[in-house]
């Protein structure tokens, strides 16, 4: 049962040294800094669905994705 959790703990060591890398690859210094832009994205994402479903509410309308 101990080699099994030594065994798990190294792969957590092994996927946080990777998504430290990873974030690195994007031009980001840390983790920490990828998750701060992360929620501020996903926030103005989250008022943007609301502002757009408030549109179709008012206007009867869909809106046209752009990509």
């Amino acid at each position: 049962m101990q080699q099994e959790i030594d065994g798990i703990d190294t792969r957590i060591l092994n996927m946080k040294r990777q998504l430290s890398s990873i974030v690195k690859e994007y031009k980001f210094d840390f983790v920490q800094a990828f998750y701060t832009e992360f929620k501020v994205a996903k926030s103005e994402y989250l008022d943007y669905k609301a502002a757009r479903a408030e549109w179709e509410k008012t206007y009867g309308e869909k809106v046209t994705e752009i990509l």
